[in-house]
């Protein structure tokens, strides 16, 4: 989850081919959005890359929390997430794609 804490504690061969997956992840996406949404421009794909993807590193806190964190949260008096990813990752494609539907 935190791309620095992996930098560190990786070797470079693996950080490397996380790199390499991360790129065809983007890409792909990337034609995918070409083929399905063909009146964005390079400029629209862009844009919803760079926002797609950042949002993703932030989705799985909010999905998975270990037994500590939930404790945490109770003694917090803080309303723990029920969340799924589909649940948090839907309602944010369909606004950032709402324009080229």
């Amino acid at each position: 989850m935190n791309i620095y804490d992996m930098e560190v504690n990786s070797r470079m061969e693996n950080l490397v081919d996380f790199k390499k997956s991360y790129a065809e992840a983007f890409d792909t996406l990337d034609v995918c959005l070409q083929k399905f949404f063909p009146s964005m421009t390079q400029e629209d794909r862009k844009g919803f890359l760079y926002a797609f993807f950042p949002f993703l590193f932030g989705v799985h806190p909010f999905t998975s929390h270990t037994e500590k964190q939930l404790e945490a949260m109770k003694q917090a008096g803080v309303k723990d997430g029920d969340c799924t990813i589909h649940e948090l990752t839907k309602p944010f494609l369909l606004r950032l794609l709402k324009s080229f539907l």
